[in-house]
């Protein structure tokens, strides 16, 4: 019973989050030309940064935010909060919660695989417009629609492994939180199934394909503040 009404909740969440990217890609749009106006494409932008899990996401994204005038809005998931998550950085929410806000479309990016959810709410996002016209999301390959049909530029930029089962199952062991066979199996699962489904589409939209398991973290920072399009900074520091 408990794998039929799992089942039954993945084809909902499917059904509902393939809908998502058509209205997003009008309802953003026409909120943000109504705020700030006609200068919206050439003013405001939002920065992506995706890829499967243990891949560098957060270093460059930090690294960007302490060099860069931009700003990252409250990111959403319906996981239990981790030891090392970034303070502030995520609201915790139920997962039937999470299809709610869905259905009544409050999301600018959402995926989910029918037991986890993540995405990032639209009206964060206007309050972090409100700070810097420049907007940094991290997301997932599954997301790639919903950004691809934003009405306002995207610069994506890719991190992954040349051996994506060996780089996650390294990162993992080498960091400082501890994961059951469980979890690591979850992740390696995921990213090996999204990679298949998604990687063509992503790598052709983004600006940069940065592969994390060969590239350090100088080397990583400096392709991405490149094919952003970000003036190197001069006093620039790379944690």
């Amino acid at each position: 019973f408990e794998r039929e009404q799992k089942e039954k909740m993945f084809l909902h969440a499917k059904t509902l989050l393939n809908t998502i990217f058509l209205l997003t890609k009008y309802t953003f749009a026409f909120i943000l030309v109504a705020v700030w106006g006609d200068s919206l494409k050439e003013d405001k932008v939002i920065v992506s940064i995706m890829g499967p899990s243990g891949s560098g996401k957060t270093t460059l994204t930090d690294n960007l935010i302490l060099n860069h005038d931009i700003v990252v809005p409250r990111h959403v998931t319906t996981r239990e909060a981790r030891s090392d998550d970034k303070p502030g950085f995520y609201r915790y929410i139920e997962y039937l919660e999470f299809l709610k806000l869905v259905n009544n479309q409050q999301f600018l990016i959402a995926s989910s695989d029918g037991i986890r959810g993540y995405g990032v709410l639209r009206n964060d996002c206007f309050n972090a417009f409100e700070n810097a016209d420049t907007l940094l999301i991290n997301s997932s390959y599954k997301d790639i629609l919903q950004l691809k049909h934003l009405e306002i530029p995207v610069r994506l930029v890719v991190l992954t492994f040349q051996d994506i089962e060996k780089g996650i199952r390294e990162r993992i062991v080498n960091s400082s939180r501890n994961h059951n066979a469980s979890d690591i199996r979850y992740r390696v699962e995921s990213a090996l199934e999204d990679h298949e489904k998604y990687f063509n589409e992503v790598s052709q939209f983004s600006l940069a394909t940065i592969y994390t398991d060969v590239s350090n973290k100088e080397e990583t920072y400096r392709v991405a503040e490149e094919a952003i399009g970000f003036e190197p900074n001069v006093r620039k520091r790379v944690k």
